[in-house]
């Protein structure tokens, strides 16, 4: 990967923003890379990743609030944090470990808790 040490300072409208940024999230990239790459080649390659491309459409697509994108967020973050429990469950029942039950209960509470938190700041 090439390393960047320039900086180009670019002034749009609000408007423009958006465009280009809407572009940019259909193309898979980032806005810099998106600009970069349509700044120096006639054609913008997108990135293959389906899961990232599945949740960036949702954003072009549905547009949201600043507010409803941090709850999203949060929501992808509570459930990274419950896959993340379940694994560490299936692979300590697997080796034969014990599972500390206690420990699970106050954290899927803790989870339980945000995502209370999160539900509520959407009413």
């Amino acid at each position: 990967m090439a390393k960047y040490r320039k900086q180009v300072q670019v002034l749009l409208s609000d408007e423009q923003k958006i465009h280009i940024t809407e572009r940019a999230i259909q193309a898979g990239l980032t806005l810099s890379e998106y600009i970069r790459q349509s700044a120096t080649t006639q054609e913008i390659t997108p990135v293959i990743n389906p899961y990232k491309t599945v949740v960036r459409k949702q954003i072009v697509y549905s547009p949201k609030t600043q507010g409803e994108v941090e709850i999203v967020q949060q929501l992808a973050k509570i459930g990274n944090n419950l896959n993340q429990l379940t694994r560490k469950i299936n692979t300590s029942a697997k080796v034969g470990e014990s599972i500390e039950l206690v420990k699970i209960s106050a954290y899927l509470y803790s989870l339980e808790s945000q995502l209370t938190n999160v539900l509520q700041s959407i009413r």
